[in-house]
Formats: structure tokens, C-alpha cells, sequence
């Protein structure tokens, strides 16, 4: 390896490609649209729960696996968002969206309609 006059070596290419910066807009779409979504239909499915239980035969009806079906399918299309790379940056604010959803009370609804009232 040679030297510069200044006594520092050569520049030569270690291999790596530049960091990519994180695009701020696709992973706050991605969280804010996701978080929302996931509320909106897990909310439409309670409404129709809780009216499922004034008509005949006025009995609550769970949903069992089906009611987790919708959050498994985002979990599913969040991930691969994720490992694409154009789209890694959504992906990546859909699962956060996911979180925060799972966070602040889709968890307790989900349970609700899988297994009914407590």
C-alpha cells in the first residue's frame, strides 16, 4: 500500500455501500395509517358482535381464529413491505403502527372477540 506525502494511506473502496437514510414520510404513514386501520376494522367487528347479540337467537357470537385473522393478514403484508427494499421504510412504520395498536387496545378487543365477554 503507498503512501501520500502527507503520510496517510490511499483511499481504496472498502466494499460498503452508503447508509441509507430513513424516509420519514413512508414510516409515518405507514405507522399512523397502519395503527388506524387496524382499529377501524377491529372496531367494525365489535360493532357487529355486539349486534349479533339483539337479534334471535340473542346469543354472542365469538369469532374465534377469525378474529385474529385480519391482524395476522397485516402482520403478513407489514413483513414483506419490510424485506422489500423500495418499500422497507413503510414496512417498517406498518409493524410499528401494529405495536402500537397491539399497545393501546387492540390487544383487549382482539380477546374480546375470539373468545366473547367475559
Amino acid at each position: 500500500m503507498s503512501r501520500d506525502p502527507a503520510g496517510t494511506p490511499e483511499h481504496q473502496p472498502s466494499g460498503k455501500e452508503p447508509r441509507r437514510r430513513l424516509n420519514r414520510v413512508q414510516f409515518s404513514a405507514g405507522a399512523i395509517v397502519g395503527a388506524i386501520l387496524l382499529y377501524v376494522v377491529y372496531s367494525i367487528m365489535g360493532m357487529d358482535a355486539v349486534f349479533a347479540q339483539f337479534q334471535p337467537p340473542y346469543e354472542y357470537k365469538a369469532l374465534g381464529a377469525a378474529g385474529a385473522a385480519p391482524a395476522l393478514l397485516y402482520i403478513v403484508v407489514a413483513t414483506a413491505f419490510t424485506v422489500s427494499h423500495p418499500t422497507r421504510d413503510l414496512g417498517t412504520g406498518m409493524l410499528l403502527g401494529g405495536g402500537i395498536w397491539l399497545l393501546l387496545g387492540g390487544g383487549p378487543c382482539l380477546a374480546q372477540l375470539m373468545f366473547g365477554p367475559p
